[in-house]
């Protein structure tokens, strides 16, 4: 037992973007692209910014209609999926070295970019602190850089909070798919009924979860759902609600 009391839920799965940690400025698709294109030192590769964002589009795109619903694709193998279909539209010869080379370039140039727009959101660290000493707590989350969340909670200064970390890169399926859940459960190695989870996506942190059996609370900071009871703008509120879910 942890703490001086313990209720009903045993641990707490948490989101991570947008719950736990936050973005200065969140990207629209074009913007993603410019950050793994600029700067990387491929730029021979492709002509122009405009050939390498129609490359990344168009392979974003097949994976979301060619792909089993809600199925994950690690970040090297999109970009190099995006590095074949420019070779294959000049018909040049494919080689392994190199590819390895300008995946490695494009990625490293995107995950310094994105790291830098991270950081902790208000009220946090305080609210994690008090609860981590009453209760089990995780992170599962969609991500498709590998050992990228761990990352992102070692620098914000979080992790020691977090008994594991679930993501859809290293489970291969993202949330609202039923896998990733499961995963985080047997991971936990307690029931349904046991658990609590908390985010800011309707879908994947509180509709889902509720509908598989979990206790769920929206992180709902922009007020865009009022009606719902389960749900909470500031960090510093979910001690409470925790105990009224008991």
């Amino acid at each position: 037992m942890k703490g001086p009391f313990m209720t009903r839920q045993k641990i707490i799965f948490f989101d991570c973007m947008e719950t736990l940690i936050d973005m200065y400025y969140i990207p629209g698709e074009r913007e993603y692209a410019l950050w793994a294109y600029e700067g990387s030192g491929t730029e021979k590769v492709w002509d122009g910014f405009d050939d390498f964002f129609e490359h990344f589009s168009s392979v974003w795109k097949m994976l979301k209609t060619s792909s089993p619903c809600n199925q994950e694709c690690d970040i090297r193998k999109r970009y190099g999926l995006i590095v074949r279909r420019k070779w294959n539209a000049a018909k040049i010869p494919p080689q392994e070295t190199d590819l390895a080379e300008i995946v490695e370039r494009l990625v490293d140039n995107y995950w310094r970019k994105y790291r830098k727009q991270c950081h902790l959101g208000a009220g946090v660290s305080n609210s994690l602190a008090q609860l981590a000493a009453k209760y089990r707590l995780a992170v599962v989350s969609n991500f498709i850089v590998k050992d990228g969340v761990e990352e992102l909670l070692s620098l914000t200064g979080i992790d020691r909070y977090f008994d594991f970390v679930v993501t859809s890169v290293m489970e291969g399926w993202r949330k609202p798919h039923p896998a990733i859940y499961q995963a985080a459960l047997a991971r936990a190695g307690i029931c349904r009924y046991d658990t609590v989870f908390i985010g800011d996506d309707y879908m994947n942190d509180f509709l889902t979860p509720r509908k598989l059996g979990f206790k769920a609370l929206l992180y709902d900071k922009n007020e865009a759902y009022p009606e719902i009871k389960e749900q909470f703008r500031h960090f510093e509120e979910l001690e409470k609600l925790l105990i009224m879910l008991a």
